[in-house]
């Protein structure tokens, strides 16, 4: 692994191609409101450093094949169903971390507020004939400041060749973001495992070393075919991107589960380093199974809630949940195991998220109280486009703790464990050397998966999706359900299946290599599914034996195992209370602050110039934001101004706002800001 620091020297657009208001572009910020240099850019930097550095040696054949197996090579389709035009693209083996804000706490009294570190700029176009200002050229854009310091870093199966080819990027990388070429964005870089090392000296050792093919010594399979039960945890620490569907747009959206098959798959890439012929071996093996990847904590929260359960259909919330915990108990229901009446004193709806299960309480984490990133992005110099730029957006899950179960054969689990002890940095979702990187832990799993909740029937939830017959029948869909599920029930001694819940869809799939049920597009071809978290309950209320219930999950509903379908899990009963965002991450992200925000924007009658307004967010937006704003709002009150004539309960509003929280503050004053605009315009027109 290679960590550094980044410090900026002068003043980075680092844009992220969105604005609001007066600001025409903000530079990136993470899920907390931070400054963010994203993984993508600082990826893009260093091949271009290398690729300048190798252009210029005389020999540069080996360290080209270097870059390439490190920073990986594209390969494109013009079209969805066209073959390959060049079939020679593949991953690298460096997966970047995203470059986050050092924070320094050690200066008494600074503010530490995310838009401490960022400013506006404003500039325009000047007509050089008649020396005026280019009319629609003015614009502002955010800047982080200088001095601001950042920390990332770079991990992945990595030699000591590949290493050193990437510290040599690194150390002679000058500058980031955007106006590079204007003298924006000038920085330092500084490796903190070796802090001495020189460009140059790295630059005479790669050309010393011939690029040579190693020889992989292959791992001895050990003799244990013992099933192992694990907990397996991901802690990422980038935005992952792992869509439910292979949508074909510009716009890119996340699913919250990190699918069984791209579990299946990394466990099977991590075997395959120590022994290629056991991964093999291993894929065919009926006893080995991976599960969904719940989310079931943020990646900061030291100690994550429970295992997690994903859930949609049965399980139903109060519309609006009170937050006093003896009401929430009686807001939450479930027809599969709650058999009582159900609260009617308001709406009840579906809850598409997971149920966060302890031995003393269950706990309803909602898809959307999750937290996301959204960013967007354009590849110069596509492929696709023709040497254009290819835009695109992303709505990719911020960096959360997931876990879930594997079934393992015990001589796999050996080579499994002796490849994490290797590297434990595994990433999930697409484009995985710059976003959904992470490490990979494992322990014995917990009896929570396997013990039925005392009180409640036996009804089981679907993890991943359920194979139906490829034709379709005219039979409804329950009938079509409660047939695979009766099978297998049947088949492992559980009894009847007394009534069920479930959608359908289609599922897609990928398959980069081209091989199997892809045939060579890639894709794998649709199948009929039951759609994940459908539920079915049995009509014995005695819970089946451990042994029992083991192999039945093992084996899963239906067919696909290789696919990983028919993951299931065993119902833990209806929440009792409602996961409510913690931490930071909450000052933006809870709907309760943003309504807040927007209602008193809208609550507010005194009409304000935009000038007026701007003034404000313009300080509230720069260094020390809040307090800059909260003392030009007292200089205008002691000088005589506009805000004169709104009186002294204006100032005091807004005083209020900044002074209690800055970044719902900001929401408010740029929705009146946003107001006073239109109404300008309006009068305009009128006139």
């Amino acid at each position: 692994m290679i960590n550094y620091t980044l410090t900026l020297l002068s003043d980075a657009q680092v844009g992220s191609g969105l604005g609001a208001g007066i600001v025409d572009n903000y530079v990136t910020h993470d899920s907390k409101g931070k400054p963010v240099i994203r993984s993508s850019h600082i990826k893009g930097l260093l091949r271009q450093r290398l690729t300048d550095i190798i252009s210029s040696l005389p020999d540069a054949g080996a360290m080209q094949q270097m870059l390439a197996r490190v920073l990986g090579t594209a390969g494109y389709r013009p079209l969805a169903d066209a073959p390959l035009v060049d079939d020679t693209g593949c991953s690298g083996a460096a997966m970047f971390s995203d470059a986050a804000i050092v924070e320094d706490s050690a200066e008494a009294g600074r503010d530490t507020s995310p838009q401490s570190s960022v400013r506006l700029i404003t500039r325009t176009a000047i007509d050089r004939r008649t020396g005026t200002a280019v009319p629609g050229s003015l614009r502002t854009t955010q800047a982080i400041c200088a001095g601001a310091c950042f920390s990332g870093s770079i991990t992945g199966p990595l030699d000591a060749q590949d290493e050193c080819l990437l510290q040599l990027a690194l150390l002679s990388l000058e500058a980031v973001g955007g106006s590079r070429n204007r003298g924006a964005g000038l920085c330092r870089v500084e490796l903190k495992n070796q802090p001495d090392v020189q460009p140059g000296a790295l630059l005479k050792q790669l050309a010393r070393q011939a690029l040579s093919a190693t020889a992989v010594t292959s791992m001895a399979v050990p003799e244990d075919s013992e099933l192992k039960w694990l907990d397996v945890t991901f802690t990422a620490r980038s935005g992952l991107l792992s869509p439910d569907t292979p949508e074909v747009s510009n716009v890119l959206e996340s699913g919250f589960a990190i699918p069984a098959s791209s579990v299946r798959g990394a466990l099977l890439t991590l075997i395959n380093r120590v022994n290629p012929q056991a991964a093999t071996s291993c894929f065919t093996d009926a006893s080995f199974r991976t599960w969904p990847l719940l989310p079931c904590g943020l990646a900061d929260q030291q100690d994550p809630l429970g295992n997690p359960v994903r859930v949609c259909l049965t399980h139903r919330a109060a519309k609006h949940v009170s937050t006093d915990p003896v009401q929430q108990a009686s807001q939450f229901a479930d027809a599969s195991v709650d058999l009582a009446a159900r609260p009617t004193d308001q709406p009840m709806k579906a809850s598409d998220g997971v149920l966060l299960q302890t031995p003393d309480k269950v706990e309803l984490w909602r898809s959307r109280e999750m937290p996301r990133v959204f960013t967007t992005h354009g590849v110069h110099s596509d492929a696709v486009t023709k040497g254009g730029r290819n835009l695109y957006s992303v709505v990719a899950m911020a960096p959360m703790i997931y876990r879930g179960l594997l079934a393992i054969p015990g001589k796999y689990l050996t080579l499994l464990e002796a490849a994490l002890r290797q590297s434990n940095a595994v990433s999930f979702g697409k484009s995985r050397t710059v976003r959904g990187m992470g490490t990979l832990a494992m322990a014995p799993a917990k009896n929570d998966y396997f013990n039925h909740k005392e009180g409640i029937p036996v009804a089981f939830i679907t993890q991943s999706p359920v194979l139906l017959p490829d034709v379709p029948t005219e039979e409804p869909l329950a009938v079509e359900f409660h047939r695979v599920v009766q099978k297998w029930a049947s088949q492992f001694g559980l009894g009847e299946v007394e009534v069920q819940w479930a959608t359908s869809g289609i599922q897609f799939g990928w398959n980069r290599h081209g091989k199997s049920h892809a045939a060579g597009s890639g894709r794998v071809p649709a199948a009929r599914v039951v759609l994940p978290g459908a539920v079915f309950r049995l009509k014995d209320r005695n819970p089946p034996q451990d042994k029992t219930l083991r192999e039945a999950m093992l084996a899963g509903i239906g067919g696909g195992a290789d696919r990983g379908f028919g993951c299931v899990y065993l119902h833990p009963g209806k929440a009792r209370s409602l996961r409510q965002r913690s931490g930071s991450s909450a000052v933006l992200g809870t709907s309760d602050s943003r309504r807040s925000a927007i209602s008193r924007a809208f609550e507010f009658k005194t009409h304000i110039s935009a000038s007026a307004l701007s003034a404000v967010i313009d300080r509230l937006n720069g260094p020390n934001g809040r307090k800059n704003a909260l003392d030009f709002l007292d200089r205008q009150g002691q000088r005589g101004s506009l805000f004169e004539r709104w009186g002294d309960e204006v100032i005091d509003k807004f005083r209020k706002w900044i002074g209690k929280n800055d970044q719902t503050a900001r929401i408010s004053l740029e929705i009146l800001y946003n107001l006073a605009v239109a109404r300008d315009q309006k009068h305009r027109e009128r006139h």
